[in-house]
């Protein structure tokens, strides 16, 4: 046993380094490489169950990412062109699978059941996908979406057959399997993501989030496997059921990422290789034609669904290619299909050994069109528009123990996954004395980063006053970016150090106050002041926002002007930056009190500000920390200077979608408290 697991680690080593060495992709390495150590090959390694078991976790852990990764939010918004796309990827290939089985004279049964053989597909080259960051594309999700549908198809013809076969076909199965399904979709869909919210909120350990979650799979691949589908239908399922509580740059995702693509996913595609058996079809041509059919028919069929999906969605051939080599792998769902086939005595012993062979060749060539595709890809989502922004260096300030990994989380979820900001972390201390605390301060700030696979510099700085030490730092690194933490427990005021730092930095600040932790907030609500948009730097806050709302799948709703807001819809709509969000008139400042009668559970508010002088600022602002702690004491809040100095490339195009380039008056009143009582008890009295 040591010694297999001496030669599967060596693979997981030495494979991926000689991949790229001779530039094949390294799902082929590993399962050539299966091939070669199982007992078909050199027999270095035998086929165990324990083997068995890593494989199918690996295959499992597999369409869990997959459910994880996806773009939520286009998820659901593409859920029609994914079932149009699921039923063409399903129905081509079966229809034409029941074609020429009828040719090689099979009975309708078996022709049926290989047709659905041929339907389904598995996600096996979603790791390529994955490793280019193309997993939140919208094609990507219409492909798995429409996947999950091909495979669930599948199953119920497979399990109708299966029926047919051993005389339990009738309407008690049906009403069995419908039950069974009904209970399934409760536990995953809707119980999994409220235990997993409850318990984060209570444990503020990621080792424990972690085991929480591969527990929630496991429970949910075997309800699935009990309900009578497939456990990997409930693997992807409680993914997505998840999506929202596991942010994509969060050491949580990094962990649940790191485990499986160095390990399980690796061992699955090495257990593929390990059950190939090439002497099979040097002792006649009957398996070996039986491969050639299958194999052109699934390719086929996959590649013929691929290209009417594309004409009808306008997709190019870069698009389409990526298509045919998400879906056109067979794995899982085809063992699945032809081992029961074979128990079932609908399929002789050649089928089982062709589909091993179709397993080989189908798995080859998706890899190598995935590869090709998602490159190009890769290339194109470099220059997405028009408006070019600087990478930001992030500047976080920390002060308090407790609150040290939201100052991170907020910098990290508020960034673009693939851009070249740059973080670090400073703790003023008063005197020397204090330094090592300070050190230890920012030297947990920063692990907790690079548990998030983001690298992040350490300063402290020995100043008497916290505001002067943190300028000091900013004007020596040049950051363009502050994150500081605040609890407004004092409601007459933000903090001196706080006010220090808006009035003499003219970079972004985010003040941000966490009551609940980010991958547990369900929507952003976002309030905006008149003529924020003419701010210089609005189109870079607008880009927070939205990579905030791309990472914690939350909805958003915008609270702004009428014509800040036909601003806001141009930025919402641009070509692969699209950011689905609702939109509320707010004709004046006074009215933001009133949102908070709106606010639900697990929302979270966000506030664009402005320094005095400035053409978006207005005297209200000064009594911001009183509306937050009378309003909003009980929600996370996000307060955002933008910047307000120098020129932006985003300005112009602002101003040429600006429906009028002359503007009231800034109209206002002072906030005070009477105001705010007095708002308070008219709007309790509507």
């Amino acid at each position: 046993m040591l010694q297999s697991l001496i030669y599967i680690l060596v693979i997981l080593l030495f494979i991926p380094i000689l991949c790229r060495m001779v530039r094949l992709p390294a799902i082929v390495g590993y399962i050539l490489a299966g091939i070669a150590i199982g007992s078909n090959g050199f027999g270095l390694v035998e086929y165990s169950e324990t083997i068995n078991v890593l494989g199918k976790t690996g295959m499992i852990y597999l369409m869990f990412l997959s459910g994880i990764e996806i773009d939520i939010g286009d998820f659901h918004r593409s859920s029609i062109k994914s079932l149009w796309f699921g039923l063409l990827t399903f129905l081509i290939p079966c229809l034409l699978g029941i074609f020429t089985s009828r040719l090689l004279q099979f009975d309708w049964l078996t022709s049926v059941l290989l047709g659905a053989m041929y339907g389904s597909n598995t996600l096996i080259t979603y790791p390529v996908v994955s490793r280019y960051g193309l997993q939140r594309q919208n094609i990507v999700s219409i492909v798995i979406g429409g996947t999950m549908l091909a495979i669930t198809l599948s199953l119920l013809c497979l399990g109708a057959v299966s029926s047919i076969c051993e005389g339990e076909a009738g309407w008690s199965a049906v009403l069995r399997l419908g039950i069974y399904l009904i209970v399934f979709l409760v536990l995953v869909v809707w119980l999994f993501p409220r235990l997993a919210t409850w318990f984060i909120k209570r444990n503020n350990d990621s080792v424990a989030e972690f085991l929480l979650v591969m527990l929630l799979v496991a429970i949910a691949a075997w309800l699935a496997d009990k309900a009578g589908l497939e456990a990997i239908l409930g693997a992807f399922i409680a993914g997505v059921a998840l999506n929202r509580r596991i942010p994509a740059l969060s050491p949580l995702m990094n962990r649940i990422s790191f485990v499986g693509n160095t390990f399980f996913i690796p061992v699955f595609l090495i257990e593929v290789g390990m059950l190939i058996d090439i002497r099979s079809f040097l002792s006649g041509w009957t398996t070996l034609v039986l491969a050639v059919v299958m194999i052109l028919t699934k390719l086929s069929g996959k590649y013929l669904s691929a290209l009417v999906s594309g004409r009808i969605m306008h997709w190019n051939c870069h698009e389409r290619g990526l298509c045919f080599g998400l879906c056109s792998a067979a794995a899982a769902g085809t063992l699945a299909v032809v081992t029961i086939g074979c128990d079932i005595g609908l399929f002789p012993i050649e089928i089982l050994n062709a589909a091993v062979l179709l397993i080989l060749v189908s798995c080859l060539v998706a890899s190598f069109v995935t590869e090709h595709a998602a490159r190009q890809l890769a290339l194109q989502e470099q220059f997405p528009d028009n408006i070019s922004l600087a990478p930001q260096k992030i500047l976080v300030a920390l002060s308090n123990p407790t609150t040290d990994t939201a100052l991170v989380d907020i910098a990290l979820l508020t960034t673009a996954q693939q851009d070249n900001s740059s973080f670090a972390a400073v703790a003023v201390c008063n005197d020397e004395q204090s330094r090592d605390k300070a050190q230890q301060l920012v030297r947990h700030a920063a692990l907790y980063a690079i548990a998030a696979e983001h690298e992040m510099q350490m300063f402290t700085q020995v100043a008497a006053n916290t505001a002067n030490g943190i300028l000091e730092v900013k004007q020596q690194q040049q950051f363009n970016r502050l994150v500081l933490g605040i609890n407004f427990t004092n409601p007459d005021t933000l903090g001196d150090a706080a006010i220090h730092l808006i009035h003499s930095a003219h970079e972004q600040i985010m003040l941000y106050r966490q009551v609940q932790p980010l991958n547990t907030v369900e929507r952003l609500r976002v309030v905006i002041p008149e003529y924020a948009e003419q701010e210089t730097g609005f189109v870079q806050t607008f880009e927070n926002i939205r990579n905030l709302a791309s990472q914690t799948s939350a909805r958003v709703t915008f609270y702004a002007g009428k014509q800040t807001i036909e601003i806001l819809r141009n930025l919402c709509t641009r070509e692969k930056r699209q950011l689905y969000a609702s939109f509320r008139e707010m004709s004046d400042w006074n009215d933001t009190p009133a949102i908070a009668k709106e606010m639900q559970r697990n929302d979270m508010l966000i506030m664009l500000l402005a320094r005095p002088a400035t053409v978006s600022y207005n005297p209200l602002f000064k009594s911001i920390s009183y509306l937050i702690a009378e309003f909003y004491h009980q929600y996370n809040v996000l307060l955002v200077y933008p910047e307000q100095a120098g020129t932006d490339n985003a300005v112009s195009l602002l101003q040429e979608n600006s429906t009028s380039a002359e503007r009231t008056p800034l109209k206002g009143r002072f906030f005070n408290r009477k105001f705010f009582l007095k708002r308070r008890k008219h709007n309790e009295n509507k």
